[in-house]
């Protein structure tokens, strides 16, 4: 407090200075209109300017809420257009109605196939010959092995472990990994496989070279693996040509995911999947 008086009595003369200063100016914009309404004009000016920082420093800070909200919702309405999609392939609905969800609920005759799980990636290889992502969601979030995962645009793998809050996927980038796909414009069924090389490219095999194809086609997962439903984003031909002594295609596909920039992902989770496998795996006995 000494230290205080001490200082405030050395520099008496520039506060007195600054307080009738300070005075001096109240009393003109006080008596002077239009120096008022100047002095208000710039007050707001600067106070909108200081509050649009703030904001703008808030929003900033709200971002990964605002993301995490956002990657949810986009869960939630996959869901929701995959049973549209069921209820149109079953006949309970013939369009889609804003009202169509509240009706399928209830509907005895039909199965929901799907549901998602949104998680964050927090681990990605992608220049190995066998990559692995591992993602911020575990058994206690309902994560079991072999389920999907899909990207913003695309598929990118399927998880092969499980803790109670982590999981780790066997990435599209594995020479291990293949998924069994089709061409959407003609549905023909063929594999897509890594070769290892790069992250931006793989390969369709099985493909008959009597089918008409060409570059730009999409290729999309077939749905016969019960992990991705079906319609789901792999790739486009990059290029193809034919292979001598062979009647099928090489086919170059790009992939419509980008690996070096996953962020977030959907787990997919096939409700029926157990009972799926289980009549797979009698038929193969049979």
């Amino acid at each position: 407090m000494r230290y205080l008086f001490q200082f405030l009595a050395k520099n008496y003369p520039f506060f007195l200075f600054l307080i009738l200063e300070v005075f001096s100016i109240s009393l003109v914009i006080r008596e002077n209109k239009y120096q008022s309404a100047v002095f208000s004009s710039i007050a707001n000016s600067f106070g909108g300017k200081v509050f649009s920082s703030y904001t703008n420093v808030v929003d900033y800070f709200q971002l990964k809420k605002t993301n995490d909200k956002l990657i949810s919702e986009n869960a939630i309405l996959k869901q929701q257009l995959l049973n549209y999609q069921l209820a149109i392939d079953t006949g309970v609905v013939e369009t889609f109605p804003p009202i169509a969800l509240l009706r399928l609920r209830n509907h005895d005759s039909l199965t929901v196939l799907y549901d998602f799980i949104n998680a964050k990636v927090i681990s990605n290889s992608t220049n190995r010959q066998k990559n692995y992502i591992m993602l911020n969601k575990g058994r206690k979030h309902g994560v079991k092995e072999n389920m999907g995962l899909i990207g913003p645009h695309g598929i990118v793998g399927v998880i092969f472990e499980t803790s109670e809050d982590f999981s780790s996927a066997i990435s599209l980038l594995n020479i291990k990994f293949n998924v069994s796909a089709k061409l959407k414009n003609s549905n023909e069924i063929g594999t897509v496989v890594w070769d290892g090389k790069s992250s931006r490219f793989g390969r369709l095999d099985a493909i008959e070279n009597y089918v008409p194809i060409a570059v730009g086609d999409t290729i999309i997962t077939s749905g016969f693996s019960y992990i991705f439903p079906e319609g789901e984003n792999i790739g486009f031909i990059e290029e193809f040509s034919e292979i001598a002594g062979k009647s099928s295609w090489f086919i170059k596909v790009r992939f419509a995911s980008t690996f070096n920039t996953l962020d977030w992902v959907n787990i997919t989770r096939n409700i029926n999947y157990d009972q799926l496998k289980k009549l797979s795996a009698k038929e193969l006995e049979d």
